[in-house]
């Protein structure tokens, strides 16, 4: 969506698409703040020792490392929303495989994926934002990002820890 499509959105939406960017966005940290214990988790379960739990936990910015600048770019060119439904994909790709991996290179592999559908959600996020914010709204609007993004963070670990205390230790994969 480049800027020209976010006007004929906001025309046609009002404010509304600010209230479904602002769920997108509480939704992805839910997500990233459940997928990363769930994921060391999942390492536990492969044996994994304390050195490779480090290393898989920097893995999840490594991708993001790499491409930050580039993704930035690419979303000034071509607009936000395919970055925001492609960041989903690979988050949710990420997640599904990361139950099923059973082999460390695959949880390393799956963990990175996460790290890079996580940025690319939220640099889109926070352009979309950016650009559909007048001077009047623009530092509420990202007040209102910071505190969606923070109920995440709040909501994705106790789900997390929820869903794994609802099994045996060995069991957390399910």
């Amino acid at each position: 969506m480049c800027s020209s499509d976010l006007g004929w959105l906001a025309r046609r939406m009002g404010e509304r698409w600010l209230f479904w960017v602002l769920v997108t966005y509480a939704v992805n940290q839910t997500g990233q703040n459940l997928l990363r214990p769930m994921a060391s988790y999942r390492a536990l379960d492969l044996g994994m020792d304390a050195t490779a739990l480090g290393v898989l936990s920097a893995s999840f910015a490594i991708a993001p490392l790499i491409v930050a600048l580039r993704i930035g770019r690419w979303i000034d060119a071509t607009g936000e929303l395919p970055f925001i439904l492609g960041g989903t994909v690979l988050m949710g790709v990420a997640g599904l495989g990361l139950a099923a991996a059973d082999r460390a290179p695959l949880v390393f592999l799956l963990f990175a994926l996460l790290g890079l559908g996580h940025l690319m959600i939220t640099v889109a996020v926070q352009g979309l934002v950016a650009r559909g914010s007048g001077e009047h709204s623009y530092d509420a609007r990202f007040a209102a990002l910071t505190f969606t993004g923070s109920i995440g963070q709040l909501f994705g670990p106790a789900i997390g820890g929820f869903v794994a205390g609802a099994g045996s230790p060995e069991e957390t994969t399910r």
